[in-house]
């Protein structure tokens, strides 16, 4: 029997080694990853931490195994002020969001619409994204706060853009499938992004989504292909977050694996 142990406690050894040989031979490569149509702001208030939301505390123990980093983009808040009646609670919910910040990063996504209309969506942006984005602010501080988002149904116009760009906005996250129109952007700009994966202009980096979690079999997520891309997208939105959560998991073990560096920022 302890010979037994003995053998089994080498092979693991042996490929945990392995695995880190492997990592550290392959190049340094980035890797984005995002949860849309955020709402768990809203769902926080009564739990002991916010990190004992089950998606939170899932994202928490991806960030523990693998290094992993992420990026919430919300929709507007029920309410944005600390409606939350005890300060101990505040202080305690506060203080989590700011420990976390250098891994977890929250932005504004828009207005939840059932029916998209670009209007309706405009005049939310214009209007909220400000308020929204303080009220982030008073959750974890300005650290909390990202410079890469991604615009609900990828959706803004030059004013939209612009009022981003005064938020602190400078990369922009783009459509996943080929040929659908991302900002506004002229069919030209659209190919262009498609061959290139990025696109500058006056507002900033615009650059393509590569992988939408629920859309994609595990044999796609973890494919050759996307392993070697030097910048990699993901994302996914939290109303799928059950549906996805095993995929993301071997994600995670693959990217690790593949040396990528986990990224709130582009």
């Amino acid at each position: 029997m302890k010979k037994t142990l003995i053998i089994i406690s080498a092979l693991i050894a042996l490929i945990i080694g392995g695995a880190f040989i492997y990592r550290i031979s392959q190049p340094r490569k980035l890797v984005h990853i995002s949860i849309d149509d955020s709402i768990c702001l809203n769902e926080i208030d009564n739990l002991n931490s916010p990190f004992d939301h089950h998606i939170l505390k899932k994202l928490k123990l991806f960030h523990r195994l693998y290094g992993a980093k992420f990026s919430l983009y919300s929709f507007k808040p029920d309410s944005m002020t600390n409606n939350v009646q005890i300060k101990r609670s505040v202080d305690i919910r506060n203080r989590a969001f700011s420990e976390a910040s250098d891994w977890l990063k929250l932005g504004y996504h828009g207005l939840s619409q059932m029916d998209f209309d670009s209007l309706t969506a405009r005049n939310d942006y214009l209007d909220n994204a400000a308020s929204a984005t303080d009220f982030y602010k008073t959750l974890g501080g300005q650290r909390f706060l990202t410079s890469t988002v991604r615009l609900d149904r990828f959706y803004g116009d030059s004013a939209v853009l612009s009022k981003a760009n005064q938020l602190g906005i400078k990369t922009f996250l783009c459509a996943d499938s080929p040929k659908r129109n991302s900002y506004v952007f002229t069919s030209r700009q659209t190919d262009s992004l498609d061959n290139d994966n990025i696109l500058h202009n006056k507002y900033g980096k615009f650059l393509r989504t590569d992988l939408r979690l629920e859309k994609s079999k595990i044999k796609e997520c973890i494919s050759r292909e996307h392993l070697n891309d030097s910048i990699f997208v993901v994302f996914t939105h939290e109303w799928t977050f059950h549906q996805v959560e095993l995929k993301m998991h071997i994600l995670m073990m693959m990217l690790w694996l593949h040396n990528y560096e986990f990224v709130t920022e582009l």
